[in-house]
């Protein structure tokens, strides 16, 4: 199965690396519903205004990123993000929770936002087409392992040593940046390594707007990973608080344990999804991915105070997130001209963003005026649109890309 991964370009590896030590520092974002709801004693309604406001106020940071990506150096796009984050959090680490806390939280998270198109992008500069799955799957697999024992060292330094957390993810990001700097090569145009299939060296036009107008999948494909979002983001919106609701104040230790649970399994079944779906084209994996996330979240219905089948529920929704992003990661990199796809990317994130926060509004002002399995219900509704949306994605992808259909009747 880890033999998949062998004979990418060294930067890859690099790149694979600092996702695996930035994650190991991630110990503050998967808690950060449990610090605005228990140590600054706000509402579901409230934590959800805040996190919609400081999400799109990201929007025009995300927006330039992908501008910058296309436009300029992507290793030193990432450096200053990353710098700028390292410093944020480390200042958190020295001073009381308060709203200053807050400000850096959104400046951390502002520039975060500016440097993924850049992230993403250097990825597909780096790799040929026929290797870029297992490229965008080596990058996800890194990013969750660090994520087995991260959330756990979060909940367990939660109650006593929240500054700490800061401290560590502080650290963590900088020795990330310090090996981008020293090891990944300086990449400033998609064309100058990417062998490229038909789709991706057509010639772009002069304005974006008409990338949408020639690509009417992606418009739908951008929606869909809106919606896709909406779904997901209640793993660490609505999850937390329902987990907080049936176990009081061990419900951040136990949601801990279930975010490395989660990281567990992408670790285990991503080199094995890889393999076994690998003549899967992206849009079946994305539609198969979403179905085993919306059953694991249904299990959630119907399972209100027992603590085991929690974790059942997580591994049978990480499984889907696992098909998902294995699918999602290459899809519009591999459709659009190289040279849009900081500005492509970016345009995703704002959908997703907007979807998420959107949602998570939505699902507070639910959360205070409902019962919490028919606020999972709605979740899970939506969640079948969504897998109804897949469908039809699929079948206009098939009309709109033949060749990469054919590839894929080919592995088949």
């Amino acid at each position: 199965m880890l033999n998949q991964y062998r004979g990418l370009k060294r930067e890859i590896y690099v790149l694979f690396y600092g996702r695996v030590v930035t994650s190991m520092g991630a110990v503050i974002w998967p808690m950060m519903t449990l610090i605005l709801s228990n140590k600054m004693n706000m509402n579901a309604e409230t934590i959800a205004m805040l996190l919609m406001v400081m999400g799109l106020a990201q929007l025009p940071f995300t927006l330039c990123g992908g501008g910058l990506a296309d436009c300029f150096n992507k290793k030193y796009n990432i450096i200053f993000c990353d710098l700028v984050t390292v410093a944020s959090y480390l200042i958190c680490g020295m001073i009381p929770l308060s709203n200053v806390s807050l400000v850096l939280f959104f400046i951390a998270s502002a520039f975060a936002a500016l440097e993924h198109p850049s992230y993403q992008a250097l990825i597909a500069d780096l790799t040929d087409p026929d290797e870029r799955e297992r490229a965008y799957s080596l990058s996800y697999l890194g990013a969750n392992l660090g994520l087995v024992l991260a959330p756990t060292i979060g909940g367990f330094l939660f109650e006593n040593h929240l500054n700490f957390s800061f401290v560590i993810t502080s650290l963590a990001t900088l020795s990330s940046t310090l090996l981008i700097l020293c090891f990944v090569k300086d990449i400033k145009k998609a064309n100058d390594i990417t062998t490229k299939n038909s789709y991706e060296s057509n010639e772009a036009p002069k304005r974006f707007l008409q990338i949408f107008i020639q690509h009417p999948c992606i418009c739908l494909y951008i929606f869909l990973m809106g919606m896709t979002s909406l779904v997901y983001s209640q793993f660490n919106f609505l999850m937390p608080l329902n987990m907080e609701m049936q176990f009081g104040v061990a419900g951040a230790k136990y949601f801990g344990m279930m975010t490395s649970v989660n990281g567990l399994v992408v670790i285990m079944a991503t080199p094995v999804i890889t393999t076994l779906l690998k003549s899967f084209c992206d849009t079946k994996k994305m539609r198969l991915g979403i179905v085993f996330e919306v059953g694991g979240l249904a299990m959630f219905m119907v399972i209100q105070g027992i603590l085991w089948p929690h974790f059942i529920a997580i591994i049978i929704f990480t499984i889907g997130e696992v098909i998902h992003t294995l699918g999602m990661a290459p899809y519009t990199s591999l459709r659009i001209p190289a040279s849009y796809r900081g500005r492509i990317h970016a345009i995703e994130l704002i959908f997703t963003n907007s979807f998420q926060t959107i949602a998570q509004l939505a699902i507070a002002y639910l959360v205070d005026r409902m019962v919490i399995t028919s606020v999972w219900a709605c979740v899970v509704a939506i969640g079948f649109i969504v897998i109804a949306g897949f469908t039809l994605l699929i079948r206009i992808d098939r009309r709109a890309y033949p060749l990469l259909q054919k590839s894929s009747d080919m592995k088949e």
